[in-house]
């Protein structure tokens, strides 16, 4: 017996976009959010999740197209907004910003315009591909807001190096018929000219040579590595042995150099990162006493290293900290002190000799506990670099004994709803 399945379909119309870059729609009596649905067209759609107050829809079929609508479509995770014309993404994120902080009463601020240096794709200079057996060794990503695998060629925000790099990878896997279930994925980091392969797996066993075989030929490849998971004094942390060549790579921001290992936090989009770091230096003052908080290989302190008197740079990562003081060495830089530890513990030991704090902190954002702190300090200036705008409002909100002065949007990431936010508080007067 045939069962055949109905889908029970709406006609809608976007009238604006969410935080998530869904269209939001209001036909239905209660509001709804679509995937893929721009303001201004009209679909029919499916229901996938509806609650009392909202539901969620996917499209069928588009009946009226946006002026704005790009040939590109949403497949991809990290592909979020790459439907949408290049211009009205920077649109759409001051416009988020703007809603989200006026919503949740924080006004008065001067709005700046958004930092961006307008290139839409190529822009990243470190990727991570899921691997799958089927059955040999595929590479690939996962169907947008889904666990679903889809094999990939090009990462269209990856620099072409690591592009060039996966088809090495794949193309080899297929000829030589390669299994290797072990294989969790592939991160591959590079400088533009030169790359770093991590090849991650699900145990500690040793890596067979076939996996990066076609790399030990390629001149731009500097450095391999085989990445697990190891639990050690009831933690967990990667563990990282080199295969092949140089233990590091070298990158760079502005003339600034930067020591990267596998697990060194370091901006993915470095040209943004030097326009972004070049605002920060704006709100400085020669005299200043800096702490760097989350600071990961100190990029930001470094960078601002000139500017200020001195600087304490504060992270909890130890290859991240290593990167750190090999480059100050590099650079030449006398007044910054690295501190490995955690900074909700470490900046009680800083605060007293510190006039201004630079927090670039987890999507998490900054911790109750920290902002009681800080609220109860002398530090003088507030620069926070945020990736969440909703843990920004929550800790703007909380940081009572401080005014906002200043917000910049930050276009870190074309094709993406992913937002990163620059915001500068001063100490209110009466404190």
């Amino acid at each position: 017996m045939i069962i055949e399945v109905v889908i029970i379909t709406y006609k809608v119309k976007a009238v604006a976009l969410d935080f998530r870059g869904y269209g939001v729609v209001k036909d239905l009596g209660k509001v709804g959010f679509i995937k893929g649905l721009l303001p201004g067209e009209e679909a029919n759609i499916k229901i996938t999740k509806e609650k009392k107050n909202f539901f969620e829809g996917e499209i069928i079929d588009l009946i009226t197209k946006s002026k704005y609508r790009t040939d590109f479509t949403l497949e991809y995770d990290n592909n979020s907004l790459i439907h949408l014309n290049n211009e009205k993404q920077l649109e759409f994120q001051v416009d988020i910003t703007l809603e989200t902080l006026l919503r949740n009463g924080i006004k008065d601020f001067k709005i700046n315009d958004i930092i961006t240096d307008n290139k839409y794709y190529n822009y990243r200079n470190k990727a991570r591909f899921i691997a799958r057996s089927n059955p040999y060794i595929l590479l690939g990503g996962y169907k947008e807001g889904t666990n679903k695998f889809l094999e990939m060629d090009h990462l269209i925000q990856a620099e072409e190096l690591i592009n060039e790099i996966l088809i090495i990878l794949k193309e080899h896997y297929l000829q030589e018929k390669v299994i290797y279930k072990d294989l969790n994925s592939v991160i591959i980091r590079t400088n533009k000219t030169h790359a770093m392969v991590i090849f991650v797996t699900n145990s500690s066993k040793t890596i067979p040579l076939i996996l990066y075989e076609p790399l030990l030929k390629d001149s731009r490849v500097m450095s391999i590595y085989h990445q697990h998971l190891e639990r050690k004094n009831d933690s967990y942390h990667f563990n990282n042995i080199k295969n092949y060549k140089q233990k590091f790579i070298l990158d760079h921001i502005g003339k600034y150099s930067f020591v990267i290992y596998p697990d060194s936090f370091f901006q993915v989009n470095r040209d943004v990162a030097n326009l972004t770091y070049k605002k920060i230096k704006d709100y400085l003052d020669i005299d200043d006493i800096v702490i760097d908080a989350f600071a990961g290989m100190s990029s930001i302190g470094q960078y601002i290293s000139s500017s200020v008197k001195g600087v304490y740079s504060i992270e909890n990562n130890t290859d991240s900290v290593k990167s750190a003081k090999e480059s100050i060495a590099l650079n030449n830089i006398t007044n910054i002190g690295v501190v490995l530890g955690d900074f909700n513990k470490e900046f009680t030991k800083y605060q007293k000799r510190a006039t201004t704090i630079i927090v670039d902190p987890p999507r998490a954002g900054l911790s109750s506990d920290v902002i009681d702190k800080i609220n109860n300090s002398k530090i003088r200036k507030i620069i926070y670099l945020s990736c969440n705008l909703r843990s920004l409002v929550s800790n703007l909100k909380q940081l009572t004994n401080y005014e906002l002065r200043e917000v910049t949007p930050v276009k870190m990431f074309f094709q993406t709803v992913e937002m990163e936010t620059l915001t500068y508080l001063v100490r209110k007067e009466n404190d």
